[in-house]
């Protein structure tokens, strides 16, 4: 079984990409959204999306399961909203219900600017609880303009959504088969067909986790040193580039080669070391799950 697992939700699929609007050419297919694996459609094209509080939408889905998991992850983004004409963060907009084979279903609110929100988003409007689509990046290493220098500063890129924001539940009961899940619209078991203004939302994907961690890194980075295994490697000229799937990392910097008893030993020691153009030993500051 693989740590992360997409669900193919081509049988409740009911809109295509023209529902983000002209220009709009979301990605579809087998993404890689944050390091985790989203089936959104079909690669052939098609319906991709679950659009709920449209109006032809049902008023809810039910996406059979049958396994049990430690989380779920979903890549879904919001079509309308009311946030810049006074609308307060925190408007339900969907719900959705996770039913265990026994036991109590857990019902999660799905709130704009919490676990979802729109695309695209304003500078200073992200969701408090979900990450978007693409991956934070750093500044160009050795070259940049002046301008710039102090933005340099922060050492990351804020990542901005490209086409979908994805929001992760973790299943308090792991134990215990998840038989389906629920995406309910707005309209679902309202009385009167729901609230006045409903706006849309599309699920794109959702993926199964296997693995027993937060799949949204929360944690702050530590430093990693790490060393190249081959002699040659370890010896060539400083050229290092680090990578992390499922989480964020620094640029790696050479560590001195002097060893520790005899950088204490030095009578210049706290002064600095002499500085190492080798590629190994480095270190760089990580944050990133277990399953990076």
């Amino acid at each position: 079984m693989t740590d992360y697992e997409p669900l193919n939700l081509f049988t409740w699929c009911n809109a295509g990409p023209l529902a983000l609007g002209p220009g709009r050419a979301p990605r579809t297919g087998r993404q890689l959204l944050r390091g985790f694996p989203f089936q959104i459609g079909r690669e052939g094209g098609g319906p991709a999306f679950v659009l709920l509080n449209g109006p032809d939408s049902p008023a809810a889905i039910s996406v059979r399961v049958g396994q049990a998991v430690h989380s779920v992850l979903f890549a879904h983004a919001l079509l309308d909203s009311r946030l810049h004409d006074g609308d307060p963060p925190g408007r339900i907009v969907a719900r959705y219900v996770f039913v265990p084979r026994t036991g109590d279903p857990v019902e999660v609110p799905i709130r704009e600017r919490f676990e979802i929100g729109v695309v695209p988003v304003a500078w200073g409007e992200l969701p408090f609880l979900a990450l978007p689509d693409q991956d934070d990046s750093l500044a160009e290493r050795y070259a940049g303009e002046w301008s710039s220098h102090g933005y340099r500063q922060t050492e990351a890129r804020q990542a901005w959504p490209a086409d979908y924001y994805v929001w992760a539940w973790r299943n308090p009961r792991p134990e215990v088969t998840l038989e389906r899940i629920e995406l309910r619209g707005l309209a679902a078991g309202a009385a009167s067909g729901g609230p006045e203004f409903m706006p849309r939302l599309i699920v794109a994907g959702i993926t199964l986790g296997h693995v027993d961690e937060d799949p949204l890194e929360r944690a702050a980075a530590v430093p990693v040193v790490f060393t190249l295994p081959r002699e040659e490697d370890a010896k060539a000229a400083f050229d290092l580039a680090l990578e992390v799937d499922r989480g964020v990392a620094t640029y790696p910097y050479p560590l001195p080669l002097q060893p520790p008893e005899q950088f204490t030993a030095d009578p210049l020691a706290g002064f600095g070391q002499e500085r190492s153009n080798a590629s190994s030993p480095a270190y760089a500051h990580v944050a990133a799950i277990p399953s990076a």
